[in-house]
């Protein structure tokens, strides 16, 4: 384990730092640890400027004569002896295969593909696979349902110095520069995530606990989904993202045919609770003071800096509806129809994406 502050100290990391400080943001020394809440640079499961991802860090060099991963694969569909699950069929290289297990099956495909297999292997709501023509094994009506998700928002600043992504991504000579200082050291910012420190914070006096994450990082855009330019800016940007810790609004999806390579439909509802609503007006007004404190007001331009022009009515009765995105999944868009936004908020140059954020406390 090591950290931002080690591998990549910058200067916009230790302004958001001194900054959340000033906010009433207490400092913490280890958000992984007993006391999480607090601001800090991020902590990293990396080593020598490489992430140490779970197959470095426990499989390669270690050999496992009871161990055989298969890569490239896509799990299509339960198997059964009478109710009792033994293996699993999947696909790889064209081809379908099958894996018998002589003790337990553990299904652990994430909460996407996790209920997408359970249902195209006959667990789930039995009226809904009926519908698809797929046999019941278990009536579950749970499988797919209580679906949680981060619904992330940004502000995006411009910044007076020459500190961020959006110079280096758009120069290729301080590209060339950026990699060639990783490549010779190990350090810098190709070495780290591009949000480097965060605050674990309440929001208001009342809160038992922290409720959200507030992040500070090196780019800004209108659109990271653009293709030509990543969707930077012209100009040195950064951004300030925040999002609530435990949401409690409660989405669903289900699979749209008995083809495991169709994408589930997603209906994340994000914001369909009103206490979720609150919740992130309050993290957008405690991002905002965090931007405003001397330590990072330095580091806005006043001239252009997104979030000076906007205007919060108290009793939040405006209504507009953010881009909202699911990052790093193909599905429908979610229908917003039948989820009622009140966001009071005009002309803020905020963004949103679904993201589902590390080291979050329960």
């Amino acid at each position: 384990m090591s950290s931002v502050a080690e591998v990549n100290p910058n200067p916009l990391s230790d302004a958001f730092i001194s900054a959340c400080r000033q906010a009433g943001i207490p400092l913490t020394e280890d958000y992984n640890g007993t006391a999480y809440e607090g601001v800090s640079y991020l902590q990293l499961s990396v080593g020598g400027g490489r992430r140490c991802s779970t197959a470095v860090g426990y499989l390669h060099g270690r050999p496992q004569q009871n161990l055989r991963i298969a890569t490239e694969a896509l799990a299509t569909r339960l198997l059964f002896d009478g109710s009792r699950v033994t293996g699993v069929e999947y696909m790889q290289g064209g081809q379908t295969r099958r894996a018998m297990a002589a003790r337990e099956m553990i299904v652990s495909a994430g909460p996407i593909k996790s209920p997408q297999l359970l249902e195209l292997s006959g667990i789930g709501d039995a009226h809904r696979l009926q519908t698809l023509g797929i046999p019941v094994r278990m009536n579950l009506p749970g499988v797919g349902e209580n679906l949680i998700d981060h619904l992330q928002s940004r502000i995006t600043y411009e910044c007076t110095r020459p500190i961020t992504l959006n110079e280096i991504m758009h120069n290729p000579l301080r590209q060339g520069w950026m990699g060639l200082r990783y490549l010779m050291t190990r350090r810098g910012i190709m070495a780290t995530p591009s949000v480097t420190a965060q605050a674990l914070a309440r929001c208001g006096p009342d809160d038992a606990r922290p409720g959200v994450k507030i992040q500070i990082g090196h780019l800004s855009g209108s659109d990271r989904y653009s293709g030509k330019g990543f969707g930077l800016d012209r100009f040195p940007g950064f951004n300030v993202g925040f999002f609530q810790l435990r949401p409690k609004s409660r989405g669903h999806l289900h699979i749209r045919s008995t083809n495991p390579l169709d994408d589930p439909i997603i209906e994340p509802r994000y914001l369909c609770d009103g206490d979720d609503q609150q919740v992130m007006l309050e993290a957008l007004r405690l991002s905002r003071k965090i931007a405003q404190q001397s330590s990072m007001a330095a580091l806005v331009c006043a001239k252009r800096g997104r979030g000076s022009t906007c205007r919060m009515n108290r009793r939040c009765s405006s209504t507009s509806r953010p881009r909202a995105r699911r990052a790093g999944i193909r599905s429908e868009p979610a229908r917003w129809a039948s989820t009622p936004w009140r966001w009071s908020i005009r002309n803020c140059g905020c963004a949103a994406s679904a993201a589902c954020g590390s080291s979050i406390p329960r």
